[in-house]
């Protein structure tokens, strides 16, 4: 039978083993360490840059206007607890949302000795032991982190350089120090996807919370500003309407709205008090809103700070330098798991605030359209019900707050810097080094 000819069936053909890997020649060998360690000096040359004049003088402009701030912010609160004590509470409430957001001039040389350290620990690996570890591609996923951790400390915010710190000390605890998990190559493998992973992944989701946090602090402070300046407005129009003559406080008592605009034609002096009225209804149908959007905006951002809280504190606990029981799947699947959670939370939030926008637009329409057509009247009623209302309610919770704050005489908070867990992060960097 000749070559091609067909053979009888004898049963299942037997699986070829495996290919082993191709050994990398010489100068392929070369050629990667040439790499890894331009890979190096490009984040050594990242992290030199924290280190010039000009960079630090911004840190300082930074602190001491956190500084500036944050006296400011306390003295306006120890002024509000002697002289308003039934409103301090707003004040207290906004002292914890921002407390330990900003870096102070206290704090100023416990970051620079953190890129002082972590300068010299990369400068003493050598291209051949990152190579082993994988490390080397890994470091490129690096700089990212190191340019946040630069626009942080200029722009002098604790929380994000912290998160950015973590990164980088995961980076030296981790990624060039402990091996890839595995029995071979293939698992080795997986384990080196699975950081890398966690660094562009489960880390950025940390950095993008922090981004959140401080763009909804700014955010709050410009509603805040709006709100005063709506309820600057309904207190002006709500002073006026105060203000109405007995004579026609009288006809709308015993007419109602409905019954004076009937009664009274355009151009009467009374006819002015029931626009007055709508416009009184405007200012604070948008006060109650942006008051509202304060609210959800404040829980909005503790949640968040929550969340990157516990996202911190595993990571800590996980990624401790001792790690006996260090798992890479564990870590990745239970830092995730607070990641997914963060991201629908942060996701639902900008839902929320679109929605918040266009309830602000819809009402704005509608009491405008209310005071051009038959409506007009039924709206003043309701308006001037609805104002006492809200003072009602208002004078309520003022005494609530004004006997709250007697029982309750909470001392004034104080921003320590926190340096301990840093300095023992420096002295293990440095002996690492």
């Amino acid at each position: 039978m000749g070559l091609f000819g067909k053979k009888k069936n004898t049963g299942t053909a037997p699986i070829p083993e495996p290919a082993a890997p191709l050994e990398p020649t010489i100068q392929e060998e070369q050629q990667g360490m040439k790499d890894a360690r331009i890979k190096l000096d490009d984040l050594i040359e990242e992290l030199t840059e924290l280190q010039s004049p000009a960079f630090h003088d911004a840190m300082a402009n930074s602190a001491r206007d956190n500084e500036a701030t944050a006296d400011a912010n306390r003295a306006a609160l120890e002024a509000a607890r002697e002289e308003h004590p039934e409103t301090a509470f707003k004040l207290e409430r906004r002292a914890h949302l921002e407390d330990d957001l900003y870096i102070l001039p206290t704090e100023l040389q416990a970051y620079r000795n953190q890129v002082d350290a972590l300068i010299g620990v990369y400068k003493s690996y050598s291209a051949a032991e990152t190579r082993l570890l994988g490390a080397d591609e890994i470091d490129p996923l690096i700089r990212p982190y190191i340019r946040k951790f630069r626009e942080a400390l200029e722009d002098g915010q604790k929380l994000k350089a912290d998160v950015c710190w973590d990164v980088l000390k995961y980076a030296v605890f981790v990624v060039h120090n402990r091996a890839p998990e595995g029995r071979d190559d293939e698992e080795r493998r997986k384990s080196l996807e699975r950081r890398k992973d966690v660094i562009q992944k489960t880390f950025w989701a940390a950095i993008q919370t922090a981004d959140k946090i401080y763009g909804d602090v700014a955010s709050l402070n410009t509603v805040e500003g709006n709100y005063e300046k709506v309820m600057n407005e309904y207190r002006d129009a709500d002073q006026i309407l105060s203000s109405v003559p007995d004579e026609y406080q009288e006809e709308f008592e015993t007419l109602g709205f409905s019954g004076v605009m009937e009664k009274y034609p355009i151009g009467h002096p009374i006819r002015p008090f029931l626009d007055q009225e709508l416009s009184a209804r405007t200012y604070l149908s948008q006060v109650e809103l942006q008051g509202l959007e304060i609210e959800r905006r404040e829980a909005d951002i503790m949640k968040l700070r929550s969340q990157l809280t516990t996202f911190l504190g595993e990571a800590r606990k996980r990624f401790n330098e001792q790690g006996e029981t260090y798992s890479e799947e564990e870590v990745a699947r239970e830092l995730n798991r607070i990641t997914e959670q963060t991201i629908q939370d942060i996701n639902e939030m900008y839902r929320q605030e679109m929605q918040a926008y266009e309830m602000s637009r819809r009402l704005s329409s509608l009491v405008a359209a209310a005071a051009s057509n038959e409506e007009w009247g039924k709206a003043a009623v309701e308006s001037r019900e609805h104002r006492q209302l809200r003072k009602d309610m208002e004078k309520a919770n003022e005494n609530f707050q004004k006997e709250f704050a007697e029982k309750m005489k909470a001392p004034a908070i104080e921003n320590e810097p926190q340096t301990v867990e840093n300095d023992e992060d420096n002295r293990i960097l440095a002996d690492m080094g």
